[in-house]
Protein backbone atom coordinates (compact mmCIF):
# COMPACT_ATOMS: atom_id res chain seq x y z
CA UNK A 1 0.00 0.00 0.00
CA UNK A 2 2.69 2.45 -0.37
CA UNK A 3 0.95 3.65 -3.37
CA UNK A 4 -1.08 5.84 -1.28
CA UNK A 5 -0.75 9.05 -1.39
CA UNK A 6 1.31 11.31 1.27
CA UNK A 7 0.28 14.46 3.18
CA UNK A 8 0.51 17.48 2.98
CA UNK A 9 -2.17 17.39 -0.02
CA UNK A 10 -2.99 20.71 -1.93
CA UNK A 11 -6.24 22.44 -0.99
CA UNK A 12 -9.36 22.05 -2.74
CA UNK A 13 -12.40 23.67 -3.32
CA UNK A 14 -15.65 23.08 -4.81
CA UNK A 15 -19.24 24.80 -4.70
CA UNK A 16 -21.40 22.20 -2.98
CA UNK A 17 -22.33 19.30 -3.63
CA UNK A 18 -19.45 18.61 -4.73
CA UNK A 19 -18.15 15.51 -6.29
CA UNK A 20 -15.78 12.70 -5.38
CA UNK A 21 -14.67 12.15 -8.68
CA UNK A 22 -13.16 16.07 -9.00
CA UNK A 23 -11.11 15.96 -6.25
CA UNK A 24 -7.70 15.16 -6.32
CA UNK A 25 -6.30 12.40 -4.33
CA UNK A 26 -9.95 11.14 -4.62
CA UNK A 27 -11.33 9.76 -1.13
CA UNK A 28 -11.01 6.07 -0.52
CA UNK A 29 -14.53 5.16 0.84
CA UNK A 30 -13.36 1.47 1.94
CA UNK A 31 -11.16 0.05 4.17
CA UNK A 32 -9.40 -2.97 3.12
CA UNK A 33 -6.72 -2.67 6.19
CA UNK A 34 -9.20 -3.26 9.15
CA UNK A 35 -10.65 -6.52 9.96
CA UNK A 36 -13.80 -6.95 12.17
CA UNK A 37 -13.75 -8.33 15.78
CA UNK A 38 -16.31 -11.36 14.58
CA UNK A 39 -18.73 -10.14 17.01
CA UNK A 40 -21.66 -9.94 14.96
CA UNK A 41 -20.78 -13.24 12.83
CA UNK A 42 -24.35 -14.82 14.06
CA UNK A 43 -26.42 -11.58 12.67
Amino acid sequence: MDDLPKPPFPPQSQTPPGLDAEMDPRPRHEAPRLKGTGKLGSV
